[in-house]
């Protein structure tokens, strides 16, 4: 990922509780008790995501001496990785009794966005998108507030799960004779390969310096899904606020349709499957006051 400035989107405080791993230990008055058992429930998501450019020729020239072509950037989409959990556990931790309805506190985000691509270019002030937002070149989104649920455990109802996912919106690409295929344990060195998805392996006018494979078939990224588009020549104050809240969700949502790609662990043909997820996680939990 590249360096640069940081900005951060912090929601608003709500309930006051937050963890970093392990369980979330909720503040209580009086004595705890070691009642129980409990039903405790946790959500989190975190989104790296790197602005790639799909281009296309403009113009060209050709004579016997010399050639040259230029482009232009039709449009700019995300490659997209993420990490989702959600874990129900029964517990015996000390709580007092919560009220007959629960505790719940909601999964809140946070964008850490990077001021430069990996090249050092810049975009324009993180602070120009809507609301003093934006998500830049390149960064990460990560869940600041997980959402919590702690109740009564009800046997009739509750089983414990514990499901994890490290999933993407892209895979690696290289053309063979019998077709293309897809690059094993590739992903990370590829998310920031703008000339190779700029414009195809296969089409007039490519861009193909490779990063992996050194030869005619060379490996390059392959974005699947056009996720938070912007046309023509990326700058930062293009964004909007509500554009990134429904990226959040649409890619919560992918995690409960199970609709994300895994990482092959070695070359194979075609287009990596998208069936991972867990149909657990819910964006009804997501919370942007």
């Amino acid at each position: 990922m590249a360096k640069g400035n940081t900005t951060v989107d912090t929601p608003a405080a709500g309930g006051g509780v937050y963890y970093s791993s392990g369980l979330a230990i909720i503040p209580t008055s009086g004595a705890p008790t070691a009642s129980g058992p409990w039903m405790e429930e946790h959500q989190d998501l975190t989104i790296d995501y790197v602005r790639v450019p799909w281009a296309t020729v403009s113009a060209h020239t050709i004579n016997l001496s010399t050639g040259s072509q230029s482009h232009s950037i039709v449009q700019t989409r995300l490659a997209i990785a993420v990490t989702a959990h959600y874990r129900k556990e029964k517990t015996y931790i000390g709580h007092t009794d919560p009220s007959p309805s629960g505790y719940q506190q909601p999964q809140k985000f946070q964008v850490l966005a990077v001021s430069a691509d990996h090249m050092g270019n810049t975009y324009g002030d993180l602070s120009a998108g809507a609301s003093g937002t934006a998500m830049g070149p390149a960064g990460t989104i990560i869940t600041s507030q997980p959402w919590y649920q702690r109740r009564k455990w009800d046997a009739t109802i509750d089983t414990e799960v514990n499901r994890s996912l490290t999933g993407y919106k892209y895979f690696v690409k290289k053309s063979s004779c019998t077709g293309f295929k897809h690059v094993g344990n590739s992903n990370a060195m590829f998310q920031t390969d703008f000339e190779g998805h700029a414009v195809g392996v296969d089409r007039v006018g490519q861009f193909q310096t490779c990063q992996y494979m050194g030869n005619d078939s060379g490996a390059r990224l392959q974005v699947f899904g056009t996720w938070y588009p912007l046309g023509g020549p990326y700058s930062t104050d293009q964004e909007t606020i509500m554009a990134i809240f429904n990226l959040i969700d649409n890619l919560g949502n992918e995690v409960t349709t199970l609709n994300y790609m895994l990482e092959p662990d070695s070359d194979g043909n075609g287009t990596p499957g998208s069936t991972a997820g867990f149909a657990e996680y819910s964006i009804a939990r997501h919370d942007y006051t």
